[in-house]
């Protein structure tokens, strides 16, 4: 009776630790998705906002769509770099590109290329297609974490040069402090 009770446990206990794994693939696969999604969604719906805009920076306007979440962190620093330019005289102060196409010039449209999980992270390769040259790397890897059960862009980085969005407003503000 013992031993046909331990074999009924072994046998319950495999089950659920394979269940388990299972499910925590399934979630990972799931969750490459939803980065790929949401982060397609995002630039088919700011492309055609950004290469209208001619007074506003397109970006502030992306840190209150509803399709994307960005960290408080990221917005914060977004909002400091808007506040800084509009209160530039004469030359510009801060972001001189545009963070999520990762330069001044852009493609008619932009697509996911890649999507690669490290650890609760998830980096989404962008590249940019149409009315630009055609590109070898990236043009933007946006950098997205879930929180509390939904992604936010914590930061984008720029893979020429390995530098990111959140390094290069810190110092930029940092320059316009010592101004």
């Amino acid at each position: 009776m013992t031993r046909t009770l331990m074999l009924s446990w072994l046998l319950v206990a495999s089950a659920v630790v394979s269940s388990r794994a299972q499910s925590t693939a399934a979630a990972a696969a799931v969750n490459q998705q939803t980065a790929r999604r949401t982060v397609q969604r995002f630039y088919d719906w700011y492309v055609p906002i950004a290469r209208r805009s001619t007074k506003r920076l397109p970006w502030m306007r992306a840190l209150t769509h509803k399709g994307i979440t960005f960290s408080p962190e990221l917005a914060r620093a977004l909002r400091r770099d808007s506040v800084a330019q509009a209160r530039a005289k004469g030359e510009a102060d801060g972001l001189d590109y545009d963070p999520f196409v990762n330069g001044q010039d852009f493609c008619r449209r932009y697509t996911v290329a890649n999507v690669t999980r490290r650890g609760s992270s998830f980096l989404v390769e962008v590249r940019g297609s149409g009315a630009c040259a055609r590109r070898s790397t990236p043009d933007a890897v946006m950098e997205l974490q879930a929180v509390n059960g939904k992604l936010q862009v914590v930061n984008v980085r720029d893979p020429k040069t390995n530098g990111d969005l959140l390094s290069a407003l810190a110092r930029l503000e940092k320059r316009g402090q010592s101004r």
